[in-house]
């Protein structure tokens, strides 16, 4: 079929969003914004309900180093705009040092151990973003997909409820537990498997003065350290600052992994709180009483004050660890974000990702539908270009992740790893 001066007008692309519990993810949302600018038609499909949807869900910070031109690409500029509300800190001011380097420490001694280059350290909280990108998009709620078939031209997505969908177009953003992944791929190929770590991945508030501390102590959006004595990394970062003159409104997050291929992840959330505060109480210097006056922590002391009535949630890290080509179906089906290449975030390159594969795929349907005579790509090609580029990009990124994950919770090979070699920045 011939798409040509159609500026995408009568063209569907259905965006599928998270496969498992959690909201759907920027990578699916950005997408729906770059079509709508470029005209095309798009229906956001979530699995859960619009209560839940718009209700406070579980928040994380994300770092937005290289990506931000790719969320440009795609946003209206008055969404553009308002990008930097986002940030965990909206009023933060950085210096342009701390903007392009992230400090690493000593996990045991709190010393400096390197600075790590970085496009910018900038990061930007999962739901304020995600909150950004819903605006104005046709998002359909409590629609999990359980089944997709092409007919000729079109695609129809089932789902749970027994409704159907049709469009010409469809692209899975549905989490490293992607259904539309496993669609796409052979038997088993396309199955994330779990990295052989526990996470700790959570956010809490804290009283004044120990909120004060923490927040004096960080970078200041973050503060990160490997253990020599332990196989563990620890991240203690700026979650969200409400109020800026009342820090009991300030909620940090706790990222804590420890590489163990020899214990489970403990089954109930006050066995996990327990470890978490075992290997936290580690971190120092400390003399097995006192903490040493110029310490300059907070991992220990902020791990100690968590609540015992917090829930730690039950994580894997779960990446794709030998991705394959995919069969796009004429161009019909791909893949972006997490479903196209889930991966470890000790490098911090995920969400950047996603955003690119965001608006490659936009830019990859306008070649095809927005342009003003009969030449040019079709579809198939169009998207098996798309699909080249992020297979490699992803595929690389993937290892490249996963090892950085072993040697961030490796003290003798942490120095010898990306994260120190080449930073935060994307590998070219």
């Amino acid at each position: 079929m011939d798409y040509s001066h159609s500026a995408g007008s009568n063209f569907h692309v259905l965006i599928i969003g998270a496969a498992d519990s959690l909201i759907q993810g920027t990578t699916g949302l950005l997408i729906g914004q770059g079509l709508a600018q470029a005209r095309i038609r798009c229906t956001v499909y979530e699995r859960t309900s619009g209560s839940t949807y718009n209700g406070r869900q579980r928040d994380w910070t994300m770092a937005l180093h290289w990506g931000s031109k790719y969320l440009n690409m795609c946003l209206p500029k008055h969404l553009a705009a308002e990008v930097l509300k986002a940030q965990p800190d909206p009023w933060i001011q950085l210096t342009e040092f701390q903007d392009r380097n992230l400090p690493i420490y000593n996990g045991e001694t709190s010393e400096l151990l390197v600075n790590t280059s970085a496009a910018s350290t900038r990061r930007v909280s999962r739901e304020k973003l995600r909150k950004l990108c819903t605006d104005g998009l046709d998002i359909r709620f409590g629609m999990k997909i359980v089944g997709i078939e092409v007919k000729g031209e079109k695609v129809v997505a089932k789902f749970e409820d027994g409704s159907l969908d049709v469009g010409d177009a469809l692209v899975g953003c549905d989490s490293a537990k992607s259904f539309v992944r496993g669609f796409v791929t052979l038997e088993d190929t396309g199955a994330a498997t779990a990295l052989p770590m526990i996470v700790s991945n959570f956010t809490t508030t804290y009283k004044a003065e120990q909120a004060l501390y923490i927040r004096n102590t960080l970078h200041p959006l973050l503060k990160c350290a490997p253990h020599p004595l332990q196989h563990t990394w620890y991240v203690i970062m700026v979650a969200d600052i409400k109020d800026e003159l009342d820090p009991t409104t300030w909620s940090f997050q706790h990222l804590l992994t420890e590489w163990n291929d020899e214990m489970p992840v403990p089954e109930t959330s006050g066995a996990r709180l327990a470890r978490f505060k075992s290997l936290a109480a580690n971190y120092g210097p400390w003399d097995g009483a006192v903490m040493l006056t110029d310490a300059k922590e907070p991992w220990r002391s902020a791990a100690l004050w968590v609540s015992e009535e917090t829930v730690i949630p039950f994580d894997r890290i779960a990446h794709w660890e030998n991705p394959v080509k995919w069969n796009n179906f004429g161009g019909r089906i791909t893949l972006a974000g997490d479903a196209a290449h889930p991966m470890a975030p000790h490098r911090g390159q995920g969400l950047n990702n996603g955003l690119q594969d965001a608006a490659h795929y936009v830019e990859a349907l306008r070649s095809v539908l927005n342009r003003s005579d009969s030449e040019g790509p079709g579809l198939g090609t169009a998207i098996d270009k798309y699909d080249a580029e992020v297979l490699h990009r992803g595929s690389r990124e993937i290892k490249i992740s996963a090892e950085q994950a072993w040697r961030s919770t490796h003290w003798e090979a942490y120095l010898e790893s990306a994260a120190v070699k080449y930073g935060m920045q994307k590998i070219p």
